[in-house]
């Protein structure tokens, strides 16, 4: 009775264009946007998202990245993940990473490749316009999803916001922007979280940054990435 209650006063919506739906997190016209970015080839070199190379991802040893960023669906979900707390949407992403990630690894266990979780930290600046940190909140909820523990292993320390500004000013940006907490001395295998990969600039410097620290191997999650 309770629960029929709480769907009739607060009935779930889709994540990304706030219609209600039933059972599912998305509703059945976004999820079919969805998976036109998951299914696009690159425009360039005709690979899927995650064979694609036209982003160089360097140092990284293996990157999973289920969705070209591409379209309003992943675009206004994204966005909502940003601004909202939203457990759910946050819920939704991790899930597909997860999956995502187990379909590659096949019989592997992360827990048997990953030492730990950690993210790329958002600015102080948006995280207290916002009140949230989106790679943080999926990270911990990716954790859960692979049993494997999550740490702040990064301290952002400087730099404007990303978004602002074109990709040769994003490489410059995030020079000295972050430095390595004491104990990422303390892992070796490390899957580093964030949300969107535009030009591979963020998660390559803070790849180099935890190397410098001791770790051995860094490999990347993301929701998205750029479509060339």
């Amino acid at each position: 009775m309770l629960k029929k209650l709480k769907d009739l006063l607060f009935p779930e919506k889709c994540l990304s264009c706030g219609r209600i739906v039933r059972a599912t997190p998305i509703c059945m016209d976004c999820f079919d946007e969805l998976m036109e970015a998951i299914e696009q080839k690159c425009t360039v070199c005709g690979k899927s998202v995650n064979d694609c190379e036209c982003i160089k991802l360097k140092g990284i040893k293996m990157h999973f990245i289920p969705f070209w960023y591409k379209g309003k669906t992943l675009r206004r979900a994204v966005y909502r993940l940003k601004i909202q707390n939203s457990r759910s949407n946050t819920l939704f992403f991790a899930s597909v990473l997860n999956s995502d990630i187990r379909i590659r690894l096949g019989e592997i266990e992360p827990k048997d490749l990953f030492d730990v979780i950690t993210y790329v930290p958002r600015s102080r600046d948006q995280k207290n316009k916002y009140g949230v940190d989106q790679s943080e909140l999926l990270a911990k909820e990716l954790s859960i999803l692979m049993e494997v523990p999550c740490e702040q292993l990064l301290v952002r320390v400087g730099g404007k916001q990303q978004k602002s500004l074109h990709s040769l000013a994003r490489i410059e940006n995030v020079k000295g922007s972050f430095v390595p907490c004491p104990r990422a001395a303390e892992y070796k295998r490390v899957l580093l979280v964030d949300d969107i990969i535009t030009t591979g600039a963020t998660v390559t410097r803070c790849t180099e940054m935890l190397k410098m620290a001791g770790v051995k191997t860094v490999s990347v999650a993301a929701i998205a990435k750029t479509l060339f």
